[in-house]
């Protein structure tokens, strides 16, 4: 999801690697059209769905 706050990612961290552990981490990246790389990155812990957001006030979708 694009939002004014940046870009919103919702994942299923099990259907992506069955096995996880504490220690796994999950890292998204976007090129922006301005040639920006936007990065963001956590640690997937035991849970299964978790959310990751690459922040970029007043981003607007095109």
């Amino acid at each position: 999801m694009i939002d004014a706050e940046g870009i919103t990612l919702s994942y299923n961290a099990h259907a992506m690697i069955p096995e996880n552990y504490s220690t796994d981490e999950i890292i998204a990246c976007a090129l922006l059209k301005n040639d920006e790389l936007l990065m963001a990155g956590q640690f997937i812990g035991h849970g299964t769905n978790g959310t990751l957001q690459l922040k970029y006030p007043d981003l607007q979708a095109e």
